[in-house]
Protein backbone atom coordinates (compact mmCIF):
# COMPACT_ATOMS: atom_id res chain seq x y z
CA UNK A 1 0.00 0.00 0.00
CA UNK A 2 1.28 3.31 -1.29
CA UNK A 3 0.31 6.61 0.85
CA UNK A 4 -0.81 9.23 -1.60
CA UNK A 5 -0.65 13.29 -0.96
CA UNK A 6 -2.05 16.26 -2.46
CA UNK A 7 1.01 16.20 -4.89
CA UNK A 8 0.68 12.98 -5.96
CA UNK A 9 -2.78 14.37 -7.50
CA UNK A 10 -0.77 17.40 -9.15
CA UNK A 11 1.77 14.80 -11.17
CA UNK A 12 -0.56 12.87 -12.19
CA UNK A 13 -2.66 15.36 -13.62
CA UNK A 14 0.57 16.61 -15.20
CA UNK A 15 1.12 13.26 -16.48
CA UNK A 16 -2.37 12.56 -18.00
CA UNK A 17 -2.33 15.83 -19.87
CA UNK A 18 1.51 16.43 -20.55
CA UNK A 19 3.36 13.08 -20.29
CA UNK A 20 6.21 14.04 -22.09
CA UNK A 21 7.25 16.70 -19.18
CA UNK A 22 9.15 15.60 -16.12
CA UNK A 23 7.71 16.70 -12.99
CA UNK A 24 10.27 15.12 -10.16
CA UNK A 25 11.24 18.51 -9.46
CA UNK A 26 7.79 19.46 -9.09
CA UNK A 27 6.74 16.85 -6.77
CA UNK A 28 9.71 17.55 -4.76
CA UNK A 29 9.48 21.32 -4.29
CA UNK A 30 5.73 20.78 -3.84
CA UNK A 31 6.06 18.84 -1.01
CA UNK A 32 9.14 21.35 0.65
CA UNK A 33 6.83 24.19 -0.06
CA UNK A 34 3.90 22.10 1.97
CA UNK A 35 6.24 21.30 4.82
CA UNK A 36 7.66 25.08 4.69
CA UNK A 37 4.09 25.70 5.31
CA UNK A 38 3.35 23.40 7.67
CA UNK A 39 6.49 24.91 9.93
CA UNK A 40 5.36 28.07 9.68
CA UNK A 41 2.19 28.02 10.72
CA UNK A 42 3.16 26.24 13.80
CA UNK A 43 5.92 29.14 14.41
CA UNK A 44 3.10 31.46 13.87
CA UNK A 45 0.71 29.87 16.43
CA UNK A 46 3.74 30.03 18.72
CA UNK A 47 4.45 33.57 18.07
CA UNK A 48 0.71 33.92 18.98
CA UNK A 49 0.59 32.64 22.60
CA UNK A 50 2.86 36.01 23.02
CA UNK A 51 1.00 38.04 21.06
CA UNK A 52 3.27 38.88 18.47
CA UNK A 53 3.94 37.58 14.81
CA UNK A 54 6.67 36.48 12.93
CA UNK A 55 7.64 39.87 11.84
CA UNK A 56 7.54 40.94 15.52
CA UNK A 57 9.63 38.06 16.62
CA UNK A 58 12.60 39.22 13.55
CA UNK A 59 12.54 42.82 14.86
CA UNK A 60 13.24 41.22 18.28
CA UNK A 61 15.39 38.44 17.50
CA UNK A 62 17.64 41.37 15.51
CA UNK A 63 17.68 43.78 18.55
CA UNK A 64 18.39 40.97 20.79
CA UNK A 65 21.79 40.29 18.50
CA UNK A 66 22.55 43.11 18.09
CA UNK A 67 23.21 43.61 22.21
CA UNK A 68 21.75 46.58 24.41
CA UNK A 69 23.34 50.20 24.14
CA UNK A 70 26.33 49.23 25.98
CA UNK A 71 27.48 46.31 24.06
CA UNK A 72 31.13 46.96 23.05
CA UNK A 73 31.64 47.37 19.47
CA UNK A 74 34.73 47.19 17.64
CA UNK A 75 35.81 50.32 15.99
CA UNK A 76 34.14 50.19 12.48
CA UNK A 77 31.74 47.51 13.38
CA UNK A 78 28.10 47.87 11.52
CA UNK A 79 25.26 48.74 13.41
CA UNK A 80 22.52 46.01 13.76
CA UNK A 81 21.00 44.74 11.08
CA UNK A 82 17.77 45.04 10.00
CA UNK A 83 17.32 41.22 8.04
CA UNK A 84 16.96 38.34 10.74
CA UNK A 85 17.43 34.47 9.30
CA UNK A 86 14.67 32.84 8.07
CA UNK A 87 12.62 36.09 7.79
Amino acid sequence: MTDRDGVDEIVAQWARERPDLDTTAMAVFGRVYRTARLVGDAQERCYARFGITRADFDVLATLRRAGGPTASRRAGSPGPSCSAAGG
